[in-house]
C-alpha cells in the first residue's frame, strides 16, 4: 500500500511539472477529430488519411487510454500525446490525443478500441471502453 501511495505521489509530480511546459503538435492539425461522443459509430476515411482522437484523460488518478485493438494493416497509431488543462490546479484531467493514418493497402473496413483504465490491472474491467469503425473509401 505505502509503495502505491509513493508512486501515486510521484506519478503526480511528475504529471504536473510536465504540463507547464508542454505544447502538443497534434493540438492544431487540421483533421478528422474523433471524440468520446462519437463512441460506436462509423467513420469513412480515404487511403493515406490521418485522423486523430481525443478523449478526456486524468492520468493524475492512475489511469489512461491505451489502444487495445488494432488492425495495423488497415490503421496505424503514428503517436499519442497528453494536452494538460488550462488549469494550474494539480489533479484536474487533460486530453489524450491519438494521431492515426490509414494504410495504403488492406482491408476495407476495421474497428479501433481504446480502453481507460490503470494500467498495471490490466486484468480488471476497463472503466471506460471507446470503440469506432474505420471504413476505406477507395
Amino acid at each position: 500500500m505505502r509503495n502505491l501511495i509513493i508512486a501515486g505521489i510521484l506519478g503526480i509530480i511528475v504529471i504536473s511539472s510536465g504540463c507547464e511546459s508542454q505544447e502538443s503538435d497534434t493540438k492544431d492539425i487540421k483533421m478528422l477529430t474523433i471524440t468520446e461522443k462519437d463512441n460506436g459509430k462509423n467513420f469513412s476515411v480515404k487511403p493515406e488519411q490521418a485522423f486523430k482522437v481525443v478523449l478526456k484523460s486524468n492520468p493524475t488518478t492512475g489511469y489512461s487510454w491505451t489502444v487495445k485493438d488494432i488492425n495495423e494493416k488497415v490503421v496505424k497509431l503514428e503517436k499519442s500525446d497528453y494536452l494538460c488543462p488550462d488549469s494550474k490546479m494539480v489533479g484536474v484531467g487533460g486530453k489524450q490525443i491519438f494521431l492515426f493514418k490509414v494504410a495504403n493497402e488492406g482491408q476495407d473496413k476495421t474497428t479501433l478500441k481504446l480502453v481507460y483504465q490503470r494500467p498495471w490491472l490490466k486484468h480488471r474491467k476497463p472503466e471506460k471502453v471507446f470503440a469506432f469503425d474505420v471504413i476505406i473509401s477507395k
